[in-house]
């Protein structure tokens, strides 16, 4: 089965770092666009990359919000805590790369997923709008041997799994991500 990963924000702190901060964080401007461009690019950011300190981000309106291992940033990136490089790291290395920064003063990384998964066609349906596609009705893909992958259909603005990430987040008690089962879902 294939998931779309999501947050729980309601649940897990998330990260504190928009656009704008960003750009001040990394000092630099090629590198704020390419991270700002990097769903229409896919290009990969490990030669321009400056690690930098960033913090979490509590919902005002949720109590006692606690620290997720893994979570997502941007929708498409994976911040995760040590214990969760740790266990997943063997199994994404040939999906993309891993960024260091610091969250709270704490080591972590930013896995930026450089592999598309394949989707299939004939089950892949699109809304239109005189006659030209705006999105998509029905997402599906070809049985997936890659853990972790972005889709060009749905513009690689999310973030898809197959059983096997989910199955080694769960089994090594990996907190702070949701698996959702409706793949074109918002919320």
């Amino acid at each position: 089965m294939i998931y779309k990963l999501m947050e729980l924000p309601y649940h897990y702190k998330s990260l504190d770092l928009d656009m704008l901060t960003l750009f001040e964080k990394v000092g630099s401007e090629k590198l704020g666009l390419k991270i700002f461009q990097q769903s229409d690019t896919n290009l990969s950011l490990v030669e321009d990359w400056v690690p930098f300190d960033c913090s979490l981000f509590e919902m005002p309106e949720a109590e006692a919000l606690q620290k997720p291992d893994i979570f997502l940033w941007l929708d498409i990136y994976l911040v995760l805590n040590k214990k969760a490089y740790d266990t997943l790291a063997p199994s994404l290395n040939n999906f993309g790369e891993f960024l260091p920064l610091t969250v709270n003063g704490e080591p972590h990384h930013l896995f930026n997923c450089l592999i598309f998964g394949q989707e299939n066609e004939a089950k892949t349906t699109y809304k239109y709008d005189a006659g030209i596609p705006t999105g998509l009705t029905h997402l599906e893909f070809v049985e997936e041997d890659k853990i972790l992958f972005k889709s060009q259909i749905s513009f690689c603005g999310s973030l898809f799994c197959n059983d096997n990430f989910k199955m080694l987040c769960e089994e090594s008690f990996i907190k702070g991500l949701r698996f959702e089962e409706n793949l074109l879902t918002a919320f």
